[in-house]
């Protein structure tokens, strides 16, 4: 919930910006940093899914 304030707060603020020029600046940054984000989440997914992979594979009984 947290997460979805500060995306907020992060959209009011290059929403807030004196200039056209500025605002789509600060759009471009607030988007790099959110594909950053989703890149990270989506390797940390493709990590776990390896781990339990792997997981499976050594102990085929335990994991279903």
């Amino acid at each position: 919930m947290s997460n979805c304030y500060d995306i907020e707060i992060k959209m009011d603020y290059f929403y807030e910006c004196d200039s056209y020029e500025d605002m789509l600046e600060k759009k471009k940054e607030f988007e790099e940093e959110v594909q950053s984000h989703l890149n990270y989440f989506n390797q940390i997914a493709k990590s776990k899914k390896e781990y339990y992979s792997e997981l499976k594979r050594i102990y085929p009984d335990y994991i279903k």
